[in-house]
């Protein structure tokens, strides 16, 4: 059996073109999730440290606790993500990643308005737990986004203009 396949044929074949617009709503929507996380991220930490100015423990313990959740996660996320919709995907992660910083707000609140009585212990805990649920959000909305990027920006032959 012969092959009839040159290189000059693509490799990908797209089913169909993407909407007009697509690549550019996929970079946007990929730049303001992860501008958003990658500020929480920021942030907190440094949040953490003004409760706790004479140790690095809090801060630690949240990245610690993130890098954590992230690496047990992925595998479950990924899965998730390919056997559901992208939209229902990215909008369960957006979802998520709201409930996670409004969640970290009224902790922050609850914590101020007690004028510092609860320990840190607590609003550590509470902190950590609204962190995981921010960054599994992150995590759904970034791995779905990036998911499209390859069919719709790339036609086997060139890369399509956003």
């Amino acid at each position: 059996m012969a092959c009839t396949a040159s290189l000059a044929d693509p490799l990908l074949k797209p089913a169909h073109d993407p909407a007009p617009g697509t690549g550019r709503s996929l970079l946007l929507s990929h730049t303001l999730t992860k501008v958003g996380s990658k500020g929480w991220e920021f942030s907190t930490p440094l949040l953490l440290l003004t409760f706790s100015p004479d140790s690095l423990v809090a801060p630690t313990v949240f990245g610690l606790a993130i890098f954590l959740v992230k690496f047990l996660i992925g595998p479950a996320a990924g899965a998730y993500i390919d056997r559901t919709a992208r939209m229902e995907v990215v909008r369960v992660g957006i979802a998520l990643q709201c409930l996670g910083v409004v969640g970290a707000l009224l902790v922050l609140g609850v914590y101020a308005g007690t004028g510092g009585v609860l320990r840190l212990s607590m609003l550590l805990c509470a902190m950590v737990a609204c962190g995981c649920v921010e960054v599994l959000g992150a995590t759904l909305s970034s791995v779905s986004i990036k998911k499209d990027w390859v069919p719709t920006a790339f036609d086997g032959n060139r890369i399509r203009v956003f």
